[in-house]
């Protein structure tokens, strides 16, 4: 479907341009005519409609300990007349864009200045940096003010190489005049680098084709249309974002009158199978100043402008509205409904947001703001009157290393602003790294002569991945390759508890729990054993033994024993006995050589063992636990709970609702999530949801089954990574050819077969597996609980 010329509206174009000095890619100047009988695109049920209050962040919460480390002021101005400056994905330099395009490091100093070729004029709302930080993408020209042709280009801002990338041929005003010319607007690059997507309208004799989403090789190369975006009048797509998974585009789609509420709004699709769905209708004149998938995919940042923004400089929130847009369909989450958010940006690798507020009346509280996540409310982080440093003032950045640049307000010059995310948050990010994982194949299987799973015995993989523990009526020691190195008697009264046990972090040590408190309510103690030595510690013994609950018995019930990163502390959840009392859970530690025990916090609502279990994570200092469900008056309580030792205050990151016992809880190596696989208790069970297995951030808030389409019987990360790639064990009785382990590069990614075959986790539950740095999993075949050394690589 095409659309005359004779249908613009000049008046309207007119009237548009000098309201709001349009300078976003994609900005909306067109047709105002006869529109025909659009068909609408699909909606995602009824998508909700932004209002002048959007929803309110869900609660507050602190951002991690971040803080302004140190600015510094360059001799430089970014926002007025044509300047900019857009910081690096990395954080370590920007461009700056004045009489020449110049390429700074974040300490002031100038890497090189570059003169743009003849008749080209860089749109400078409409670059995009690399991945890597080493090339820039933009459109030429002024699409949207001089109607000029407009085409996308590239910068290597190393050796200073322009590229036109879809050059037509065509240079200087085309809107209006009968030429021909393709009207590129809009680039964006994808997550590796190797491509760039883009919007174009073709116009042909003065009539234009619907927009339509393209992508192009970034070293060059044909053009490729993807899929029709709309049909509905000229430029009324108004920029893209494509997510990191590389799959998923969202695209605004402006609105004009109420004619357009069919249309109006932010819709998001699938590369590999369009069709779109709106995620949230906007039913007033707007434009889009900024939209950013997160890094994990999840959610999108939007922030607009209104028409209240051009007309009143001191209007409220509702003229800069800014919201984090589940791409699910869920609620869209304001950024901070009672500030006027004039720019917003994710950290690179993080889901942490950091924001300008700009209050003129209200001085004190205009700034730099920092939210740990979506739905988290921002604290200010560095007081004054700053815009973005873009010609609008409405876009930022937040580089991976902490880094952003502000603009003064005014006139004051460019400001490089470093925050200690790095050492605040250890490895905060949320952002799962993905493994490929098609290059992962089984190099080799090893049979071993050895049994784990029935009547309490276990096989626990040492991290390293070169040897591990046997346990049944001895703990007897084997390399991988099944050479037994020792066998050791326990010397309690008890037996080591199996489920209980796990290597320290440098595979020379087991920590457990002796005997079963929860089948024969015996009394607990917390124990090493020194692998190379056979030396057994009672770190936590309190003179109690044997049966204790329901007697009059004085005891410290201890259980759910974990390893600090380092190796030299131990975590565990206590349960302090006077008579048949038992006390509230509290999580305690003591050295791993031996000490005194510390109570670290005290759960509250704990019960009697309501808690378990414990995870540390990689930082040293977060703490997860899980809060299990009984029954409906756990609710407020119920789910998975994280704290830092530091400074204990806990928040609950999921939600616990059914009858379903808690199996392995554990840290991805970036600290950024927390896996926990749970059952229904029913080992012959064959529906997904008797063993789901659950992937939640930590410091943002974000949900993932690891597969909700099979039976999870145990899952792990790999060890030594600083990624975020899982493996996990599928048990299908109905569905043999399903079963098997499988491979995700990151939460959220599909997991693949890998290893064909009826397999359990090496453990008398058969839940509780490890992945070794060095590639090794142990399995247990289900046919006679044969143990099976499997050699991952890639």
């Amino acid at each position: 479907m095409k659309r005359s010329n004779a249908l613009f509206s000049l008046v309207a174009l007119a009237a548009l341009v000098v309201l709001l000095t349009l300078s976003v890619p994609g900005a909306a100047l067109g047709s105002t005519g006869q529109k025909g009988t659009p068909t609408p695109h699909p909606t995602k049920g009824a998508p909700p409609t932004a209002t002048a209050q959007a929803p309110a962040p869900t609660s507050a919460a602190t951002t991690g300990g971040i803080e302004v480390t140190s600015t510094l002021e360059m001799d430089l101005l970014a926002g007025p007349g044509r300047t900019a400056a857009l910081l690096a994905p990395n954080g370590e330099r920007f461009v700056h864009f004045g009489e020449q395009v110049c390429i700074y490091r974040v300490d002031g100093s100038q890497e090189a200045c570059y003169t743009t070729p003849e008749d080209m004029r860089i749109n400078t709302e409409s670059v995009r940096w690399s991945p890597d930080s080493t090339r820039l993408a933009f459109m030429d020209n002024d699409l949207f003010r001089f109607f000029a042709d407009t085409d996308i280009w590239t910068l290597d801002v190393n050796s200073g190489r322009f590229a036109n990338l879809t050059d037509d041929g065509i240079v200087g005003g085309v809107i209006l005049k009968q030429v021909d010319a393709n009207l590129d607007y809009g680039p964006v690059w994808s997550p590796d680098g190797q491509d760039i997507l883009f919007l174009r309208i073709v116009q042909t004799q003065g009539d234009t084709s619907p927009v339509t989403l393209y992508s192009i090789p970034a070293d060059g190369g044909s053009a490729a249309a993807r899929y029709v975006l709309s049909e509905y009048g000229r430029f009324r797509i108004l920029g893209i974002a494509l997510a990191p998974d590389g799959d998923t585009v969202a695209y605004f789609h402006d609105w004009r009158d109420s004619e357009d509420a069919m249309w109006a709004g932010f819709w998001t699709f699938s590369l590999s199978n369009p069709n779109p769905q709106r995620l949230m209708m906007i039913d007033y004149f707007s434009l889009p100043n900024e939209m950013a998938f997160s890094p994990d995919s999840a959610n999108l940042l939007v922030t607009l402008r209104t028409g209240m923004a051009a007309a009143d400089a001191t209007a409220g929130p509702e003229a800069y509205p800014a919201w984090v847009v589940p791409v699910n369909g869920d609620a869209p989450m304001a950024i901070d409904a009672a500030h006027r958010v004039r720019a917003a940006a994710w950290r690179e690798g993080s889901t942490e947001l950091a924001y300008i507020a700009l209050e003129l009346d209200n001085p004190d509280a205009s700034g730099l703001y920092i939210a740990s996540g979506p739905g988290q409310l921002g604290q200010q982080a560095l007081p004054g009157e700053w815009i973005g440093p873009m010609n609008q003032g409405d876009r930022m950045a937040w580089g991976a290393n902490g880094v952003t640049l502000l603009a003064g307000r005014g006139g004051r010059p460019l400001v490089v602003v470093s925050t200690n995310v790095t050492s605040a948050s250890a490895v905060l990010s949320a952002t799962p790294t993905a493994m490929p994982v098609e290059i992962l194949t089984v190099r080799s299987t090893l049979n071993l002569d050895l049994t784990a799973g029935p009547g309490g015995t276990a096989a626990i993989l040492a991290p390293n991945g070169e040897r591990f523990a046997h346990l049944a009526e001895q703990v007897c020691i084997y390399t991988i390759d099944g050479a037994q190195q020792a066998c050791y008697d326990f010397p309690g009264e008890g037996r080591v508890n199996v489920e209980s046990a796990s290597w320290s972090p440098d595979s020379t040590r087991l920590v457990f729990m002796d005997g079963d408190l929860f089948r024969n309510l015996r009394d607990t103690d917390i124990w090493t054993l020194d692998a190379d030595s056979g030396q057994f510690t009672n770190l936590t013994d309190d003179g109690a033994s044997g049966g204790v609950i329901l007697n009059e018995v004085d005891a410290n019930l201890d259980y759910a024993p974990v390893w600090s990163p380092d190796g030299t502390q131990i975590a565990f959840l206590r349960s302090v006995q006077k008579g048949r009392d038992t006390g509230p859970v509290a999580i305690t530690t003591i050295p791993a050589d031996g000490g005194e025990a510390v109570a670290r916090y005290e759960v509250e609502g704990s019960g009697t063992f309501r808690v378990m279990p414990i995870a540390w994570g990689p930082d040293g200092d977060t703490m997860a636990y899980v809060h299990y469900w009984r029954g409906q008056e756990d609710d407020a309580l119920a789910g998975v709970w994280a704290l830092k030792l530091s400074d204990p205050q806990p928040e609950r990151i999921a939600i616990l609702d059914k009858p379903l016992m808690p199996g392995p809880l554990s840290f991805s190596p970036d600290g950024a999530n927390v896996l926990l696989t749970l059952a229904s208790g029913e080992f012959s069970a064959d529906s997904p949801e008797d063993f789901p297995a659950w992937v939640f951030g930590v410091h943002a808030p974000s949900t993932f089954a690891v597969d909700a389409a099979h039976i999870i019987r145990a899952a792990a990360w790999r060890q030594g990574e600083s990624g975020s790639a899982l493996a996990y064990i599928v048990f299908e009785p109905l569905n043999p050819e399903a079963s098997g382990l499988y491979f995700s590069g990151a939460p959220g990614e599909p997991g693949e077969l890998i290893l064909n075959g009826e397999f359990f986790a090496p453990s008398s539950e058969g839940n509780r597996l490890t992945w070794a740095a060095n590639g090794a999993i142990l399995l247990a075949r289900r046919e006679g609980w044969s143990l099976v050394v499997v050699n991952v690589g890639e």
